[in-house]
């Protein structure tokens, strides 16, 4: 294995591969900034900013997004990317052009408590795989609890809970998840979740 050095001054990478040849690499510069710099058969691209991530609420107030993001691709045109609000709320960018579009909000877990429903927010930074069509994304609750929800076509689903996670089944083991998540597809209806 060789190391090679693709930057100085670049926090929270996230790499993805839309493409056979193509590498997309996602960091923060010290001042905030969402950098992207591309790895091609012929070697780096430039180091090209994106800017200050934000997300636009439907009143058109700017809400940065919090540092560690989440980048996954199912289509060889399209990267989607996500991130975290500071109240918890989930995020998603699709890169496909420059420059980019701001995050949208799609929202966090809810719980309810007699008539009311109180959003909970989200206590990690996202995971994502992706196919072609599908993009799955999973994310830490409240309560320990792995959250899931998927985008099949242009509609987002809401937040699935998969429980905690638990070395011994049934004998409530619960292991606290202090890191981040890691997802990866394998194969076409595979996937893998790392804590």
């Amino acid at each position: 294995m060789k190391w090679e050095l693709v930057g100085n001054g670049m926090f929270c990478p996230v790499a993805v591969g839309p493409r056979p040849g193509q590498l997309v690499l996602f960091a923060r510069a010290a001042s905030g900034e969402l950098i992207r710099r591309e790895r091609s058969p012929a070697g780096w691209g430039d180091v090209r900013s994106l800017g200050v991530p934000m997300a636009r609420t439907e009143g058109g107030k700017e809400i940065p997004v919090d540092w560690q993001l989440a980048a996954c691709s199912g289509d060889p045109e399209r990267i989607d990317v996500l991130g975290r609000s500071p109240d918890g709320d989930l995020l998603h960018m699709v890169a496909r052009a420059e420059p980019p579009e701001p995050f949208a909000f799609l929202g966090s877990p809810a719980a309810t408590h007699g008539e009311v429903t109180i959003p909970v927010g989200l206590i990690g930074p996202p995971a994502a795989c992706a196919r072609a069509g599908r993009i799955d994304v999973f994310a830490l609750g409240q309560t320990g609890e792995i959250l899931h929800t998927w985008l099949e076509g242009s509609e987002w689903s809401g937040f699935d809970s998969l429980g905690v996670p638990s070395l011994h089944p049934g004998k409530n083991a619960s292991i606290p998840i202090a890191g981040a998540l890691s997802a990866c597809r394998c194969g076409r209806e595979q996937m893998a979740l790392f804590v």
